[in-house]
């Protein structure tokens, strides 16, 4: 009988062969992990990165639009407070003037205050003061200086202000309302006595001499023209051509505006 041939491998070629398929095997795992897996995780973090980018610019454009509407809204809040018109204390001689591009200025017995004003709160406005004017009643001259002053000023409605816990009243609408001037108006600041006497389209200026003319009334001024005067040494009347002009605040209260001078109504 034929011997049967049986295949035999040597030991050696074997753990040749499990070596190499163990090295197959660990260039595998070293392919995935180090290539596969390293794309995956740099795509991950790309990916992770980019939501990071866009959260972050995101957050940066709602707090924009925040912050763009909370100006907007303090801004609104600013431009509520707008004045006009002139306002007075109910007892004493200051006389704040305000008007709609933030200007204002403050008329006392000799000086005026000029400034701007601005919205600080929802009811309450500041105002910054830089020049005054101050009236010399004996010469009739006046000098201006710089000043830096501020006055903060609560608004409790369209007619009424509260400068220190005193009032301002908005004075009469000039431009609505028809004056009727009749009566006596004294300066209480003058060193000598001063008085405009109105009656009837006649108008008497009583000084140390005494000067007489007619008025009109046009608006919230009054318009004179004098004609006579009489003087006290020689007592006798001249024949004179003098214009004046003076403001009227209210029924009670007239100004000269080129001497900042006021005159109350006495009688």
């Amino acid at each position: 009988m034929e011997e049967k041939k049986v295949a035999k491998i040597r030991l050696s070629t074997a753990i040749l062969v499990f070596i190499i398929i163990v090295l197959i095997v660990a260039l595998v795992i070293t392919y995935y992990f180090g290539f596969v897996k390293k794309d995956e995780n740099t795509e991950t973090k790309q990916e992770n990165l980019s939501n990071a980018s866009n959260s972050i610019s995101n957050d940066s454009k709602i707090a924009e639009e925040n912050d763009n509407k909370q100006e907007s809204n303090n801004t609104n809040t600013e431009s509520q407070i707008i004045l006009e018109g002139g306002f007075a204390f109910e007892a004493g001689d200051a006389y704040y003037e305000f008007d709609k591009q933030g200007n204002v200025s403050i008329s006392g017995n000799v000086n005026e205050e000029k400034g701007t004003y601005k919205t600080i709160g929802t009811d309450e406005i500041e105002i910054h003061l830089t020049t005054e004017k101050t009236f010399n009643i004996e010469t009739g001259e006046s000098t201006t200086t710089s000043i830096n002053k501020t006055e903060k000023i609560k608004v409790i409605d369209e007619n009424t202000l509260l400068v220190d816990n005193y009032k301002l009243i908005r004075l009469e609408d000039n431009n609505n309302t028809s004056y009727t001037i009749d009566g006596t108006y004294e300066c209480k600041e003058e060193l000598e006595n001063i008085a405009y006497v109105f009656k009837d389209g006649q108008v008497t200026l009583e000084t140390l001499a005494t000067t007489t003319g007619t008025y009109e009334i046009v608006g919230d001024k009054i318009k004179i023209h004098f004609n006579k005067t009489i003087d006290p040494t020689e007592n006798t009347p001249k024949d004179i051509s003098e214009d004046k002009e003076l403001k009227i605040l209210d029924s009670n209260t007239l100004i000269n505006e080129e001497y900042n001078t006021k005159y109350y109504k006495t009688k």
